[in-house]
């Protein structure tokens, strides 16, 4: 069974930036960003193109190793992850566990998919 990293899990707006913003944060090319992505896993492919976690760039960033990999593990109630949330002000979601045999909510799912084509479509979202 394959494990698919936690990465912007749950999805939050709060989060994620494009590759344009995480690459003058970081002070690199938008090119280097996305192989970032790829190769250390800071974002994912959303409606084809990178959505990148501040979090998870500030791990990479800071060479905190052991705190990126327990995000991509999908801790999010540690001190070690919760200090970089709190850093960039990002307030924590609250998502009960789900159990393999519980639903989907599909209304959410819709909802969420709405919002981010909306926001895709007045370009306040740059990748």
């Amino acid at each position: 069974m394959s494990h698919l990293p936690a990465i912007l899990r749950p999805y939050d707006l709060a989060e994620a930036i494009g590759v344009a913003e995480a690459a003058r944060q970081a002070g690199k090319s938008e090119r280097t960003m996305r192989v970032w992505c790829a190769r250390h896993q800071i974002g994912r492919m959303i409606g084809g193109r990178w959505a990148i976690s501040q979090v998870a760039l500030d791990m990479l960033l800071d060479g905190d190793k052991d705190s990126l990999e327990a995000y991509l593990n999908g801790d999010r109630s540690s001190e070690r992850v919760r200090s970089y949330y709190a850093r960039r002000s990002i307030p924590l979601q609250t998502v009960p566990a789900r159990s393999a045999d519980m639903p989907i909510q599909a209304a959410a799912v819709h909802r969420s998919r709405r919002t981010f084509r909306y926001l895709w479509s007045r370009s306040l979202w740059s990748g």
